[in-house]
């Protein structure tokens, strides 16, 4: 058996994210993985959306205990 890495860099991932999200209001978290399959790349697309909560304050929400976690767009700052 071989073993498959994904190198895709973080950025890349963050990118897309971001891509998605310039253009929906709200993205469900499992859709960012629809259609993959390896492991590597799965571990790579969670970390990129964690990294964007916790850097560049977009958001998650569960409104429901066990359901869907969406991913929100940071807040538009407002004008002072």
């Amino acid at each position: 058996t071989s073993i498959r890495m994904d190198e895709t860099p973080i950025a890349v991932h963050q990118d897309r994210i971001r891509k998605r999200l310039a253009t929906e209001s709200r993205v469900s978290f499992s859709s960012f993985f629809d259609g993959e399959k390896l492991q590597s790349r799965i571990v790579g697309i969670f970390q990129a959306t964690l990294e964007l909560i916790r850097h560049e304050q977009y958001r998650a929400e569960q409104p429901e205990l066990y359901g869907e976690i969406w991913i929100l767009p940071p807040l538009a700052e407002s004008a002072a």
